[in-house]
């Protein structure tokens, strides 16, 4: 997400985050307005970006040593200048456009690769595809949609909708995805995710969940927990046990800790309340001692 030419453009990483945690976009909108303090990457993090960045460089060697012609689009420039020189660069037909950038209306998005098929488009007797690479054995949801989005996007440089898109993965091994085969879900999340940024909610609160890990709001969304005495605080309480208990009134580790033993909840098992009222005891009295 970013400002360009008095707009916000938006990327498959937007997408991903809406999917993962609403409120991760509510603070991302919010950033954008005034910037907010992101939380550091470990040195774990920063590990697996830099073998990442090892591994795409791989496999544009690969492609260079097996006689493929590539074209690189320079990172250098602003973001109009490179998205006609990565237009430019697709007319001339090379068998490969690296670091390819692309653009239409409010989304955009940076390929590491264009792969040229024999299938005619606006460009001539060829098109291009979008290949990723990624460092798992196994495809993740978000590579998906990242890939078609790319998809969307080379559709209107080309004038047709990619048949494929490809995703290089860890071992080295060569994925080929049918886009039709996620091109209908992909246009949903884009439809939803586009209704909820162009007329935000005026407040939003924030729920663990597992996209919390790789959120750069994740210490944001920590302080209010602690401010809020959110039940998340409860030592192995889950997600769905903190429903339970907001439903029947208790919001709080205080007011869990501080829940009178004949109380039952509903559908909440007598052993799991039992088990979380203890825990919270434990941990109320721990600061207040």
């Amino acid at each position: 997400m970013r400002k360009h030419a008095h707009t916000i453009l938006y990327a498959a990483s937007d997408l991903n985050g809406f999917l993962g945690c609403r409120h991760s976009t509510f603070l991302d909108l919010k950033d954008l307005v005034e910037p907010l303090p992101r939380a550091e990457d470990d040195a774990q993090a920063k590990l697996v970006q830099d073998r990442g960045y090892e591994h795409e460089a791989e496999y544009l060697d690969s492609l260079k040593k097996s006689g493929f012609s590539v074209v690189e689009v320079p990172e250098d420039g602003n973001l109009s200048d490179r998205v006609g020189m990565t237009a430019e660069v697709m007319k001339s037909g090379p068998d490969i456009v690296y670091q390819a950038t692309l653009k239409n209306g409010v989304w955009h998005g940076f390929a590491d690769f264009l792969k040229r098929v024999d299938r005619p488009s606006n460009l001539g007797s060829f098109s291009y595809e979008a290949v990723d690479t990624k460092l798992t054995k196994h495809p993740k949801p978000k590579h998906v949609i990242q890939l078609c989005l790319y998809s969307e996007l080379l559709q209107h440089v080309q004038g047709i909708r990619p048949r494929g898109m490809s995703l290089v993965l860890g071992d080295q091994s060569d994925l080929h995805l049918r886009f039709d085969d996620f091109a209908f879900y992909h246009t949903i999340v884009r439809r939803r995710f586009e209704e909820y940024v162009f007329a935000p909610p005026a407040d939003s609160k924030p729920e663990p969940c597992g996209f919390c890990e790789l959120c750069k709001w994740r210490d944001l969304c920590t302080d209010q927990w602690e401010r809020n005495d959110h039940l998340s605080r409860v030592a192995n309480i889950r997600r769905s046990q903190i429903l339970k208990l907001e439903a029947a009134g208790f919001a709080t580790l205080t007011a869990l800790a501080r829940m009178d033993d004949a109380i039952t909840v509903p559908t909440l098992a007598q052993e799991t309340l039992d088990r979380l009222r203890a825990q919270a005891r434990l941990q109320v009295a721990k600061l207040e001692t």
